[in-house]
C-alpha cells in the first residue's frame, strides 16, 4: 500500500479519484470524498465534532466513524485502516453510498452557497 499525507494541494479531486481509501477530520473534504466515491475513515478533531461525525455517517453511510481523535490509539486507527483496506466489497459499498447520498443534496448545498456569497450565480 502506497500513500502520502499532503496539505494545501491544488489537485485534490484528482488525488481523491486515484485513491482507494481516505482519512478525514470531518471538514469539507469529507463531502468531496463522498461525492467522488472515495470511502473514508473519519476522525473527529474535537469532542464536539465526534457527535457531528456520528450524525454525518448516519446521514451519509459512505464513511466509517472512528470517533474523537483524542481517545483513539494509533493501534485502533491502524486496525480500522487495515480492516477497510482489505475489504474491497465494503469499500465499494461505501463508495456507492457516498456518491448517491451526497449528490442528492448538491442542489441544496449550491443554493446555500449562492445565498451566502450573495453573488447571484445562476444555476
Amino acid at each position: 500500500l502506497a500513500g502520502s499525507i499532503d496539505q494545501g494541494v491544488r489537485d485534490l479531486p484528482q488525488r481523491i479519484l486515484a485513491a482507494d481509501l481516505g482519512f478525514s477530520a470531518l471538514g469539507l473534504t469529507t463531502y468531496e470524498m463522498a461525492f467522488l466515491g472515495l470511502p473514508c475513515l473519519v476522525m473527529a478533531a474535537t469532542a464536539f465534532n465526534a457527535g457531528v461525525a456520528r450524525s454525518y455517517v448516519r446521514r451519509h453511510p459512505c464513511a466509517i466513524d472512528l470517533g474523537w481523535s483524542g481517545t483513539l490509539s494509533v493501534a485502533a486507527i491502524a486496525e480500522s485502516f487495515l480492516a477497510l483496506s482489505g475489504d474491497t466489497a465494503a469499500r465499494q459499498d461505501l463508495a456507492r453510498n457516498g456518491s448517491s447520498s451526497v449528490a442528492s443534496e448538491t442542489g441544496a448545498v449550491m443554493d446555500a452557497l449562492r445565498f451566502l456569497a450573495g453573488c447571484g450565480i445562476e444555476q
